[in-house]
């Protein structure tokens, strides 16, 4: 971690700082912060860093009347089928304000579909953000014209051992 920090600008990396009167990572941040993660990691060519207002507009395109092109314009341009996998900066704020960063991983190759979440949000119902990038699966395939088959794919919520060691906890202490 302290390379990849290392490797910023000191200026640059001061600007996306929080500041005390808003301590939450906005999604200019986050999308700086994973686009610099990629190009560090010399991933540019394997892995395609979907970002927050991507993000938003594949949601409203599931769950609204309204149509962003940007989504299938931008999984055409960028061939998606052809990379390994997708990151995508995900909140789950409701309104513009942003509350809590996911990161989703679309896997091609296993046909996974993964969410990495920070919190011990199991009692959360995370269909949305599951559904959000189900949609953008599905997106990349109908860019590149091949078919899409949900059923060969697996949803994964990504649990750290100290979620898990803290639900066995609550667990046995309400037995």
């Amino acid at each position: 971690m302290d390379s990849f920090l290392q490797s910023m600008p000191p200026d640059e990396f001061r600007s996306l700082m929080p500041n005390t009167e808003n301590p939450c990572l906005e999604g200019d941040t986050i999308n700086i912060m994973c686009l610099h993660m990629v190009k560090e990691l010399n991933m540019e060519d394997s892995v395609f860093f979907w970002d927050s207002c991507l993000t938003q507009s594949a949601a409203a395109n599931l769950y609204s009347n309204t149509k962003f092109t940007s989504p299938v314009k931008t999984a055409k341009q960028m061939e998606l089928l052809n990379k390994d996998a997708i990151l995508v900066a995900i909140s789950d704020s409701k309104g513009s304000q942003s509350s809590h960063w996911m990161l989703g991983v679309i896997a091609f190759k296993p046909k996974e579909i993964v969410l990495f979440d920070s919190l011990n949000t199991s009692l959360v119902n995370r269909d949305h953000e599951f559904r959000t990038l189900t949609y953008i699966t599905e997106t990349a395939y109908v860019a590149a014209a091949k078919p899409f088959k949900l059923e060969e794919w697996k949803h994964i919520y990504a649990e750290t051992p100290q979620h898990k060691a803290m639900e066995s906890t609550v667990e046995s202490m309400s037995v």
